[in-house]
């Protein structure tokens, strides 16, 4: 341990499996202290007495490098997880910090919750497979009030009793509600953190929707981006509510709306969308499923297209085979759209295309590593199904070589016939020897 921490230009220390004892943990403690280049420290899988523990953290209070600290796996006693937490409030270089598998429990998670408070400078933390209940989470959740510049919070695997509840913060911008009634209390507390530019919110639940469209204004110059997903149907006065609260927010830049709601609307409706959507100038993307079924409903669309300057992407279109050729013909000149997805035939052409590329690159990876997939039948039989095309032989030769991918071929083959029967289902226990017959073939 003195050995490596006498390199000076050292940048990243990872020690895993690895008991370094007291004077190893003394050793490193001075290096903390001093060290200027140090970016990456992890440690995993050890045990830590009071002296080594304390030694640890007097080297990190005095550190100014550590960009990423991760701790998995420690046994330590909760007072030291508690020293971390308070050490690191002040540390003004500390970007990302993990601690997993430590056993942290309701008390630590209170003291976490006053890191993120004070510590505004974290971007990410991660204490998952951890002992934290319900009134931790919240308290965690709740810190986030004052913490405005954290990215990502995983809080997944741990003791949180609520059905799904441990899925609910497994990062903030993967937030998931199941069931708001049993959950009421962490969502209200997310609900006012004011990150509602970071955080993906799922409601199952009509009212909860105008709940967040009745609180969007309060928090107006904070959001930059919002995104809604619901199972619930949204109708047309969900979605007008929502985008009158929406016109308030100045710095809205992005906003992605998932829910169940019917876009298929009249001639007359669509043409009044579509119309609008040609006039604006500051939408890039929009992803928005389109059942174009109706004479009108094609025209609106395309005239539309021809109109529009700045959209990049658009959605999904599903017209008439006769009005494909149409559609190709007025997109002319857009100089602009990158982007639209037309589902006719072409939709299944491309899938059949893509459906044979994986099963190639399926086959390639099967050849490699035949072990890997054990007696798995489906990799098995489209490795069988490709082995004698050419296009499979041009492609492992490209990867492995000519020889190479010979071997490869031959010792797939020789994988799935030693485990034919346990593939095909006969024998699905036990490995079997075929013998050949004393008198011969028959």
């Amino acid at each position: 341990m003195k050995a490596v921490c006498q390199n000076n230009n050292l940048e990243a220390l990872g020690l895993f499996y690895t008991a370094i004892g007291r004077g190893g943990a003394r050793v490193l403690g001075d290096y903390l202290s001093t060290s200027s280049k140090l970016r990456d420290l992890s440690l995993s899988d050890e045990e830590f007495d009071e002296y080594q523990m304390s030694s640890i953290l007097e080297g990190l209070r005095t550190n100014h490098s550590l960009h990423e600290l991760h701790f998995e796996g420690l046994d330590v006693a909760q007072v030291y997880m508690v020293g971390l937490a308070l050490v690191l409030r002040s540390h003004a270089a500390l970007k990302y910090l993990t601690v997993t598998r430590c056993h942290l429990a309701e008390a630590e998670a209170n003291f976490l919750a006053v890191l993120l408070e004070c510590n505004t400078r974290l971007l990410g933390l991660n204490l998952s497979c951890n002992e934290i209940n319900d009134i931790g989470a919240i308290r965690i959740a709740r810190s986030l009030k004052v913490n405005l510049s954290l990215q990502k919070l995983d809080l997944s695997e741990n003791e949180i009793s609520i059905r799904e509840l441990n899925r609910v913060l497994k990062e903030l911008k993967l937030w998931h509600v199941e069931d708001e009634r049993k959950e009421r209390p962490l969502a209200s507390a997310l609900s006012r953190t004011a990150a509602h530019g970071r955080v993906i919110l799922h409601h199952e639940s009509f009212a909860s929707v105008l709940q967040l469209e009745r609180g969007l204004p309060q928090n107006a110059d904070l959001v930059t981006s919002l995104h809604l997903g619901t199972s619930v149907h949204v109708n047309a006065y969900c979605l007008k509510t929502l985008f009158v609260s929406l016109a308030a927010i100045p710095c809205l830049n992005s906003l992605l709306l998932e829910c169940e709601t019917n876009i298929n609307c009249s001639a007359v409706t669509l043409k009044a969308v579509m119309n609008g959507l040609a006039k604006n100038e500051s939408v890039f993307y929009m992803d928005v499923e389109f059942g174009a079924l109706s004479g009108a409903s094609t025209r609106a669309i395309m005239d539309m297209l021809k109109r529009n300057a700045t959209l990049i992407h658009f959605g999904h279109i599903m017209v008439q085979p006769f009005e494909l050729q149409l559609l190709g013909y007025e997109m002319r000149s857009n100089c602009v759209l990158q982007m639209p997805v037309v589902e006719e035939l072409t939709f299944e052409i491309c899938d059949v295309h893509r459906r044979n590329l994986s099963y190639c690159n399926r086959a390639v990876k099967y050849a490699m590593n035949p072990e890997k997939f054990g007696t798995q039948r489906v990799p098995a039989a489209v490795f069988e199904t490709l082995c004698h095309k050419e296009s499979f032989k041009k492609l492992l030769s490209k990867v492995l070589g000519p020889d190479g991918a010979v071997e490869a071929v031959r010792k797939a083959s020789r994988h799935i016939t030693e485990n034919l029967l346990a593939m095909t289902g006969v024998v699905s226990q036990f490995p079997v020897t075929c013998w050949p017959h004393p008198e011969g073939s028959r």
